[in-house]
């Protein structure tokens, strides 16, 4: 049985924010306006969020690996549980060290400029120790300083986004 079996829609809402006070924002709604779906506690649900979690972990190895991309894996972590535990997503979004940085993307704000250059930075040191150290061979090296160029390229295109002041 749902927790909606036995508690209204209303209730339900006002249950949800007195359990995730810490979670509210200003501009937070429970429901996800215009998506068609509700949340399942059914079999889809928990793959839903099992799948999330393997996202979730993927996207944080990719933070310490160069060539493993952060950000698509967390964007995939936080729609599996978006249909899937309202519980979950709040903790995602409202997350201290990538909430704020989600929900700039999933807003389409952009990224901050520190953060922008902290990446490119931390991408060529590990890149360029692969290069440099671990890769022998001329053409994978190549291939590297490539894919850091790229990637060094589609950071800098992102929008930026302004300090908000306050």
């Amino acid at each position: 049985m749902a927790f909606s079996d036995f508690v209204g829609t209303d209730r339900k809402e006002e249950l949800m924010n007195e359990l995730y006070e810490d979670a509210k924002q200003q501009d937070y709604t429970n429901e996800r306006v215009g998506t068609g779906y509700e949340r399942s506690n059914t079999a889809a649900g928990l793959l839903l969020r099992i799948a999330g979690t393997l996202f979730l972990i993927i996207g944080c190895v990719g933070i310490v690996l160069p060539l493993l991309p952060t950000t698509p894996f967390l964007l995939l972590a936080l729609g599996c549980y978006a249909r899937s535990s309202e519980r979950w997503y709040r903790r995602l979004i409202t997350n201290r060290w990538c909430g704020e940085y989600l929900k700039n993307w999933h807003e389409g704000n952009g990224i901050p400029l520190k953060t922008k250059i902290l990446t490119i930075a931390f991408l060529s040191m590990m890149i360029g120790y692969s290069a440099v150290v671990v890769v022998p061979f001329f053409i994978g090296k190549v291939i590297l300083i490539f894919i850091a160029i790229c990637v060094s390229m589609h950071v800098l295109f992102l929008p930026t986004l302004e300090p908000s002041a306050g």
